[in-house]
């Protein structure tokens, strides 16, 4: 009876024992899987604290350092997710929503509508000073404008996930999308602070920078008098400064000198920047100089107070007629 009792209990020891075995080997198969992807982040990131004297990293580097060692599912841990998370913190500390920081991807995007082509909805997006998604301007026949989308609005849903928090490179990657499918904004218009659902089919966005016509000015005799008859005036819209903008103006300048050139009825020009959200500055200084006989175009102001002066760069066509500037708040 005893033999029996002890080769019983032997069973069962030899079972926990294969059982334990058994959970230790899954157990540590399983953290070895966690971590074989793994890339501790002290190996990316410095730990030296940088040189001003005046900012004390250490709290930083040991919330780094807890993460490293202490954080539960190392899946989650990129260390080029937590350096550009950073980087967009410190600059949003500093409440301007005109400094961001793309990271690569966002900056490709970035330099792709400036090129003049790109895949979305078609609308300049910023953030406010506190930390909302709002709409610059909509591009000119973007499927952003044909859908309502207005300059001012602020953006509290994409797809029914909710935009608090959301910095503007986050916002662009939700947004953005291939051609042909289908987007849901929920907006708030600035004028009537009413909150709307719109659908919007992404598209190929081409930017045409620069569009015009001459056409003869007419109006009641009521309204404007001193104008005479048969009056020419030149419009020209300017939606953005982007890598095609210089050649596209040349080109409408080019074009319009042809129509005005000493033709007495000519009367002046409409140059239209309203919801224009900027880009190259060069690119404005040179399109600038075509209304500008010399002199500075723009004073630069470093944090040192050093400045720098961009003049004008070249011979204009537009120096001795007179200019209309239309702009809003979707200008840059």
């Amino acid at each position: 009876m005893r033999k029996i009792i002890f080769l019983r209990v032997f069973h069962v020891i030899i079972l926990v024992l294969i059982a334990g075995s058994i959970g230790y080997f899954l157990g540590t198969n399983k953290v070895k899987f966690e971590w074989k992807n793994y890339t501790p982040v002290a190996s990316v990131l410095p730990l030296s604290p940088p040189l001003p004297q005046n900012l004390n990293m250490a709290l930083f580097y040991q919330i780094l350092d807890k993460i490293n060692h202490g954080y539960y599912d190392k899946s989650k841990i990129s260390a080029d997710k937590l350096l550009n998370g950073a980087i967009n913190g410190m600059l949003s500390s500093l409440e301007d929503p005109y400094t961001s920081f793309f990271p690569p991807k966002q900056n490709s995007d970035f330099k792709s509508q400036l090129a003049g082509e790109f895949s979305g909805i078609g609308a300049e997006l910023s953030a406010t000073q506190d930390n909302k998604i709002v709409v610059i301007a909509p591009l000119d026949g973007s499927p952003a404008e044909r859908a309502g989308i207005l300059a001012g609005d602020i953006v509290v849903k994409v797809n029914g996930e909710s935009t608090d928090g959301w910095t503007v490179s986050q916002a662009v990657d939700k947004i953005r999308g291939p051609k042909g499918t289908e987007i849901t904004l929920a907006v708030i218009h600035d004028k009537d602070k009413k909150q709307e659902t719109i659908k919007i089919v992404r598209d190929t966005i081409v930017i045409k920078s620069v569009t015009s016509w001459v056409k003869n000015f007419s109006c009641s005799k009521d309204d404007c008098e001193e104008v005479p008859t048969g009056a020419k005036v030149v419009y020209i819209r300017l939606s953005q400064f982007g890598d095609k903008t210089n050649d596209e103006w040349v080109s409408t300048v080019n074009s319009v000198n042809d129509k005005i050139r000493n033709d007495k009825n000519f009367k002046g020009i409409i140059l239209d920047l309203r919801n224009n959200p900027g880009g190259y500055l060069n690119d404005a200084v040179f399109i600038a100089s075509e209304f500008l006989k010399d002199g500075v175009v723009v004073l630069q102001e470093d944090a040192t107070k050093q400045h720098e002066a961009l003049s004008v760069s070249r011979q204009g066509a537009f120096t001795d007629y007179p200019v209309i500037v239309l702009i809003n708040k979707g200008s840059a």
